[in-house]
């Protein structure tokens, strides 16, 4: 009986233990954005808009002498997204979970949208862009701020 009762004892411990090693999982957590900057200045700058309604804001023009990224490439880029034109919550990051390296980004799996926002960049051209509510899910302006680090054959 006693063997019985040390090995219940042991099977809470072990499950206890368990338990507690989960709680260090982040996926419980939610994302982490501490480190995504805040968005870039675009005061006085003077947006480009797209027929859909995006405004584009070129806030460094980056390396002219390679020409911009094309539907077709990919890119080392940094970006973030945000709600409320850039005064809400982080959405999604680059920099999330604090990752402190530009991420590939391939052109031709993003959305049509996405697409419109980089294409035409520079290497080491920074753009912000203002997207109308039609255009997504959410009934506020959803903000993106994007820094292309090169493009990729």
């Amino acid at each position: 009986m006693l063997s019985t009762f040390r090995l219940f004892l042991l099977t809470i411990l072990f499950v206890t233990l368990l338990i507690l090693a989960g709680c260090e999982d982040d996926r419980f957590r939610g994302t982490d954005f501490s480190l995504v900057p805040d968005p870039v200045d675009i005061t006085g700058i003077v947006p480009d808009t797209l027929p859909n309604g995006t405004l584009i804001f070129d806030v460094e023009i980056g390396d002219e002498d390679f020409g911009g990224i094309i539907e077709r490439d990919q890119g080392r880029m940094y970006y973030s997204v945000w709600a409320n034109s850039g005064n809400g919550q982080a959405l999604e990051s680059s920099y999330a979970n604090a990752n402190p390296n530009p991420i590939v980004v391939s052109l031709e799996n993003r959305s049509p949208t996405f697409r419109q926002i980089v294409t035409g960049m520079n290497q080491g051209g920074v753009r912000a862009a203002l997207l109308p509510p039609a255009l997504h899910q959410r009934d506020d302006t959803l903000r993106y701020d994007i820094e292309l680090i090169d493009i990729l054959d």
